[in-house]
């Protein structure tokens, strides 16, 4: 007899809750160091997954695990969803809104209907993605007009170093550098 590795169409799996999750599905929730499932508490939390249903007690949970689950769920929004054009980012209720595309964010769902805050809506989970904060530069590019001045090049040199801190420390936040 042949061994299969396929296991399931999608990552649906119990969970074990840190605290009594009673009524939260439809929240995202992340793992804590005891690989025990808890809300996420802030827009830049990369979620573990969704909860799809809570056991009475609220200490076991069936969780959607985010960037490999099939066919839609439903998500609890935190504010109105109008634009169906918009990916669903993270708020630190656990709740997704419609991204503004300002400051850090997690992306996680496309939305398939649109809906009032407190609702929740069908949506298809996707791989949430940390959208970290824009960098801003300070280098001009080389394009400075006395950059033949040594003190000129001092100071475009010491922009291109800050320049490149921020690009780093951005590229850490966003999790592409460890």
């Amino acid at each position: 007899m042949s061994t299969t590795l396929y296991k399931r169409a999608s990552a649906l799996a119990l969970f074990a809750a840190a605290v009594s999750l009673a009524g939260k599905e439809g929240y995202f929730y992340k793992l804590d160091e005891n690989n025990e499932a808890i809300l996420c508490t802030a827009a830049t939390d990369v979620p573990h997954g969704l909860t799809l249903a809570v056991s009475d007690d609220g200490l076991e949970i069936t969780g959607a695990v985010m960037g490999a689950i099939h066919g839609t769920v439903g998500v609890k929004l935190g504010a109105a969803v109008t634009d169906l054009r918009k990916a669903l980012s993270l708020r630190a209720d656990a709740k997704a809104e419609s991204d503004d595309a300002a400051g850090a964010r997690v992306l996680v769902a496309m939305p398939l209907e649109t809906g009032a805050a407190d609702e929740i809506i069908e949506c298809a989970l996707i791989d949430a993605k940390l959208i970290g904060n824009p960098v801003t530069l300070t280098s001009t590019n080389g394009t400075m007009a006395a950059a033949l001045d040594d003190a000129a090049v001092k100071v475009e040199g010491e922009k291109i170093g800050d320049d490149v801190r921020a690009i780093y420390a951005a590229l850490q936040a966003n999790g592409t550098l460890a």
